[in-house]
């Protein structure tokens, strides 16, 4: 999604039409920054007074550059003659307008001398930027094309849709970059957050709900909070500190950032975690980022031992086939750490930051090993993000320090009803912030064998996928066991799909199979709808902190087939 500045909730009134631009604007990729309603002045300077204007919708972009539109509604008349523009509300009443071509193009050569008041200089702006005008009520198919409004600067009805409207703000660029000598340079990222800084940050720090936020790094921009923010500026002042926040509270968002946010500035940061499909899914959000790839390493601890200790010149020979389950676990639990803290003596390398997502996953004997992998293991900044609501492994590590606490306590991820659901199952507390809609409350289906859970959990994918639509990628059959000890251990077809364990990159070997994960590898991760499945009453894997983690990984809709005599803590579920 794009950066919307401000947000849409938060945007105040507005015209319909505008409101239904920025609704298509908002589903872009989320390199666009589109701020709207933007008014500012441009001092006088020399024989020239001062000037104000407004832009409708301004987007910037690291690549197509800056682009200013303006939006008219309803109907569109224009009188050659007079060089007129009417516009024909719903009921028929016509009301003259100015021109929206000229109005755009004011309001793009003002933003230019502001720009060059701010210190920018006007060689400065050797990016693409342009204007055009936005009819979101009709197709622009007139008979006389207007003075300054050809087909090319026009975005109407046919192109609002979330499948063309980038294709032609690339192409609206490329009009505006086209046979230019010299050939205009990208905006670049850098420049980009410059000038959101610079230039458009005074007039938004009017706004209460821009405040701060032109300063935020920009990834960071695209599902930000208040609050989450507030955490990164936290973080910044306590080098050293943990950050508690519930499940959909945005914790492995923040730790992403606030990694990239130290590699900007030259540091090696080391991002830890402890499943290796929440590793694959943080290093996704890091290489995202500009020069982020060369000071962040992302590694799960036990992988982290591992090229430690080849790196030192050993062979890693963890137990194979055969081994007592008891040897297996002492072996990742004592012999690895050790062999990370042996290793360390005779490699050299060591890291300037540690970043910790789902820190409780980490066993307190292991956070001794890591504090040598710190170039000071006393004082080196240090960042964990927890949630002991979600502790599936019983661990609880404690890191061995005291450290400053910044709670999480609202939920961006999920609907207030799954969210409810799930603090149900775990005993806990949540907070909804503005704007979570409410959703559709989890059903619960029960099966007394495992050909009646099979059937019931077949109709279901059948449902989304044949008379709902859904596709298969949203979707995930999120069980308490492994996939050759489910129910579909003998059979691992459902309708007519193939159900195939998830990799460590978050999807199936196969193209067009449904896809399977135990809680525990799909912790930390999320899915527009989840099947959770074998909710069965066994006391260690349908625990209370299972179930609750399980639930919490979906983000729209949440099904829970559950057998006939399991329990769970919530009671005012709807069974179907």
């Amino acid at each position: 999604m794009a950066t919307m500045i401000p947000a849409l909730e938060q945007g105040g009134e507005r015209p319909s039409s505008e409101t239904r631009v920025l609704e298509i604007l908002d589903a872009l990729p989320e390199d666009w920054r589109v701020f709207h309603g933007i008014r500012f002045v441009v001092p006088p300077c020399a024989s020239q007074p001062a000037i104000e204007r407004e832009l409708d919708v301004l987007l910037l972009h690291p690549i197509q550059g800056m682009l200013v539109l303006e939006v008219k509604g309803g109907g569109i008349e224009y009188d050659a003659r007079g060089n007129e523009f009417t516009s024909v509300d719903k009921d028929g009443r016509r009301n003259s307008i100015p021109n929206p071509f000229d109005q755009a193009s004011k309001g793009l050569h003002g933003l230019k001398q502001l720009i060059a008041n701010r210190g920018w200089s006007d060689g400065a702006i050797d990016f693409v930027h342009g204007h055009a005008a936005v009819f979101p009520d009709v197709e622009w198919n007139p008979s006389v094309l207007p003075p300054g409004g050809p087909r090319d600067l026009v975005l109407d009805r046919r192109d609002l849709t979330s499948s063309s409207i980038e294709k032609r703000l690339v192409e609206l660029s490329a009009f505006w970059s086209a046979n230019r000598s010299p050939r205009p340079a990208p905006l670049g990222r850098p420049r980009l957050k410059r000038l959101a800084r610079e230039v458009l940050a005074p007039h938004f720090a009017l706004t209460p709900t821009l405040e701060g936020a032109i300063s935020w790094d920009e990834h960071a921009l695209l599902r930000l909070s208040g609050e989450q923010e507030t955490c990164l500026e936290f973080l910044d002042l306590n080098p050293r500190a943990k950050v508690l926040g519930c499940a959909g509270s945005g914790k492995t968002l923040i730790a992403a950032e606030h990694a990239r946010r130290i590699a900007a500035r030259g540091s090696r940061v080391l991002l830890l975690c402890f499943n290796r499909p929440l590793a694959q899914h943080l290093r996704q959000r890091v290489d995202s980022g500009p020069d982020s790839g060369a000071y962040i390493t992302v590694r799960t601890f036990h992988h982290l031992c591992r090229e430690m200790w080849e790196r030192a010149g050993n062979a890693w020979d963890e137990p194979g086939p055969g081994i007592p389950r008891d040897d297996v676990a002492r072996f990742w639990r004592e012999t690895s750490p050790r062999r990370l803290t042996e290793a360390l003596r005779s490699v050299e390398e060591r890291f300037e930051a540690l970043v910790v997502d789902e820190a409780q996953d980490l066993e307190t004997g292991w956070w001794e090993a890591l504090h040598w992998t710190l170039v000071d293991p006393f004082e080196t900044p240090v960042a964990l993000f927890l949630d002991p609501a979600q502790d599936i492994y019983n661990r609880g590590g404690d890191f061995g320090l005291p450290l400053p606490t910044f709670p999480l306590r609202t939920n961006r991820r999920s609907t207030r009803a799954i969210v409810n659901f799930a603090a149900r199952l775990g005993g806990t507390e949540v907070r909804h912030p503005y704007g979570v809609p409410e959703g559709e409350e989890p059903t619960v289906s029960r099966y007394a064998s495992e050909q009646e859970e099979r059937e019931l959990v077949e109709g279901k994918v059948r449902w989304l996928l044949e008379d709902q639509r859904i596709p298969l990628a949203r979707i995930t059959l999120v069980g308490t066991r492994r996939l050759e000890n489910s129910f579909l251990g003998t059979d691992r077809r459902l309708w007519h799909l193939t159900v195939e364990p998830m990799e460590d990159t978050g999807q199936t070997p196969s193209v067009g199979a449904l896809r399977y994960s135990t809680v525990q590898r799909f912790k930390g991760l999320e899915s527009e709808v989840v099947l959770l499945v074998d909710v069965d009453g066994h006391r260690n894997a349908c625990s209370n902190v299972n179930l609750h983690v399980a639930a919490s990984r979906a983000r729209h809709r949440l099904y829970v087939f559950a057998h006939k005599e399991a329990r769970l803590p919530t009671e005012d579920v709807a069974r179907q």
